[in-house]
């Protein structure tokens, strides 16, 4: 029976407050399917993914309780039962490190801020079990569009007409101010956007944009 066989059978529950498809439940969902595989069904996970059981501080409360067991949600309401969480809201703190760094501050259980961040949860009877990384500011996104730009990354003043194409400012420039690329590809969408289509097929062997 492996490992695991001489566990008995057990279910617990999990929730999140994720958007259908995001990061967040998908995460969730992979893990429990996981439990699984490797207990060979011994352990398994009853997931309740888009905020099906309740609100985040509403799955917080229900966890301290004991009414389910896991929850998969942001830090920003963990910071009502959990103060010390307030550090996540100071500003670019983690910008000018790379990601196997932050991870490594994160979820390390040797890590001093994983050390006592996991002794806060245990003081409101809550138990860390780690953070899955999603960062926004190291990204790259683009733009295809028919207006060609310039120099779409030269920094521009407000009498530039350019200045207020939101294109260039939403996407090309302002979601990687603090890291990442943007480009501005100036080509007819049909040819632009099937071709992204097969590079990506075929950089991820069939699977899609998933897995890019």
């Amino acid at each position: 029976d492996g490992p695991y066989g001489h566990l008995p059978r057990m279910e617990l529950v999990a929730a999140d407050t994720a958007g259908k498809d995001s990061a967040g439940q998908l995460f969730g969902e992979l893990v429990a399917e996981k439990i699984s595989e490797i207990t060979q069904g011994r352990l398994t996970i009853d997931y309740h993914p888009n905020g099906d059981l309740g609100g985040d501080a509403d799955l917080l409360r229900q966890v301290q309780c004991g009414g389910i067991d896991i929850v998969v949600c942001q830090t920003a309401p963990v910071a009502s039962f959990v103060p010390e969480m307030a550090v996540f809201d100071l500003p670019m703190v983690f910008s000018q490190y790379d990601g196997d760094t932050i991870d490594q501050v994160l979820n390390d259980p040797d890590s001093e801020f994983f050390i006592q961040l996991s002794q806060a949860y245990e003081e409101k009877d809550l138990h860390l079990l780690g953070f899955l990384q999603n960062g926004t500011y190291r990204i790259t996104t683009a733009n295809f569009d028919l207006i060609d730009l310039g120099d779409f990354r030269k920094p521009i003043g407000y009498d530039d007409p350019n200045y207020y194409y939101r294109p260039r400012k939403n996407i090309v420039n302002r979601p990687v101010s603090t890291g990442g690329k943007g480009w501005h590809f100036v080509v007819d969408h049909k040819v632009s956007i099937p071709n992204l289509y097969e590079r990506v097929m075929a950089k991820t062997n069939g699977e899609g944009f998933e897995h890019a």
